[in-house]
């Protein structure tokens, strides 16, 4: 669901990141993040007129081939229906209704953004074509995504700032952070005792990665209070961003 006001904190506080090679690694995505970073954030059509379905699709294929490029075996989690606790059925509602905005606002010649319904499928086509393992939770899924993190020792990639409150032993990685499009790569220094020949480039994708432990060193409390750790962070965005 995010945290209101904690994205903004954390991208002013640049010391809670640091500079990252990412390759040679598991990395578990937060699918639907991941399904809208991948859509709006395109030089195309913000799908006013179709979705231009074959765009997206090239879009996303090279998103994935880029990650086999650079040794990542990503591991893609969708979220699965609403916790039963209700908690969130204000947020749906209020965001259902910007979504009728913005249907009214196309309607009207004006411009706005809307996530077509097939866009879901086409994404879906392409983790299958990449052979990408993806699954769905029975609720939401940020929880899972950083257990199986933890389990896999990796990395996580998504755009929520729940992220930014869970313990992840790799690190978390926003979105917007993540230059994916544009790989580098560097030549491993060869082993003693082996041909000195040069190795194989190595490829890997330029990023920032967020550490818990120096978002709570900034405010000298302890990771492991996770307990109370929402109520801390809470209590913070709410006096900044009222």
């Amino acid at each position: 669901m995010g945290v209101k006001g904690l994205t903004t904190f954390v991208n002013q506080h640049q010391q809670f990141f640091e500079n990252y090679q990412l390759h040679s690694t598991e990395l578990v995505i937060d699918g639907y993040g991941l399904l809208s970073q991948l859509y709006f954030n395109r030089t195309m059509d913000p799908g006013n007129h179709g979705g231009e379905f074959q765009k997206f699709y090239t879009h996303c294929a090279h998103f994935c081939q880029n990650l086999q490029n650079c040794g990542i075996r990503p591991y893609v989690v969708f979220d699965g229906a609403y916790d039963m606790d209700g908690k969130k059925c204000e947020t749906m509602k209020e965001r259902l209704q910007g979504k009728i905005g913005n249907v009214r606002s196309i309607n009207h010649g004006k411009h706005a953004f809307i996530m077509p319904t097939m866009a879901n499928e086409v994404f879906k086509k392409v983790l299958r074509d990449f052979q990408v393992p993806f699954g769905f939770c029975d609720f939401e899924a940020d929880r899972d995504i950083a257990v199986l993190a933890n389990a896999l020792q990796c990395p996580v990639l998504g755009q929520d700032s729940d992220f930014f409150i869970m313990d992840i032993y790799n690190g978390y990685i926003p979105f917007d952070r993540l230059e994916w499009t544009h790989p580098s790569s560097f030549s491993p220094k060869p082993k003693r005792g082996y041909s000195s020949q040069p190795e194989k480039k190595q490829n890997f994708i330029r990023c920032q990665r967020y550490k818990l432990r120096k978002f709570c060193s900034y405010f000298q409390v302890e990771s492991c209070l996770m307990l109370s750790l929402p109520l801390f962070v809470g209590m913070i965005t709410c006096n900044l961003y009222p």
